[in-house]
């Protein structure tokens, strides 16, 4: 499976103001897929995110192990991003068959053993360790906001802990 055309983003809030008004029109998304156990068995929830879609765009909330079956049967000539909470998610995904050629991070809320990387942005060293590994794999990783953002690298495993 590739992952032609679609920005995989790891952002604990999912869906919110900063993807819609800048993500979107910066990748000029016309698919976006959040993939989330949770919301994914929530009807509420996935109404609730539905609500805030501007037309045009394709909107699918689906649990992470639903990401390679998604990935295999989309529009290949779609521009699409592809939202997760959390890194463990995104291994998760990766281990299912989900590929993804980038990561972007984009927001991880602080939590007990994890550091600070950048502002709004916190990992802990086995998260850190899972993002080196994307990284051996030839996956491109970026610790980025906002488009506007320089994209940086995650710090070292070895430097934080």
């Amino acid at each position: 499976m590739s992952d032609r055309n679609v920005l995989t983003r790891i952002d604990n809030r999912l869906l919110h103001g900063q993807v819609i008004q800048a993500w979107l029109p910066y990748l000029s998304v016309s698919e976006l897929v959040v993939a989330d156990d949770r919301a994914a068995s929530d009807p509420a929830l996935k109404e609730l995110y539905s609500l805030g879609i501007p037309g045009g765009v394709d909107f699918k909330v689906i649990p992470i192990l639903g990401l390679p079956v998604w990935a295999a049967g989309r529009n290949q000539d779609k521009n699409a991003l592809v939202l997760m909470a959390d890194v463990y998610d995104a291994v998760r995904a990766y281990m299912a068959g989900y590929r993804f050629g980038s990561l972007n991070i984009g927001n991880v809320h602080s939590m007990p053993g994890r550091l600070p990387v950048s502002d709004g942005i916190y990992l802990s060293v086995p998260e850190l360790n899972a993002l080196y590994r994307f990284m051996r794999r030839g996956i491109i990783v970026e610790v980025r906001k906002v488009p506007g953002d320089t994209a940086l690298i995650p710090p070292s495993p070895e430097d934080v802990g």
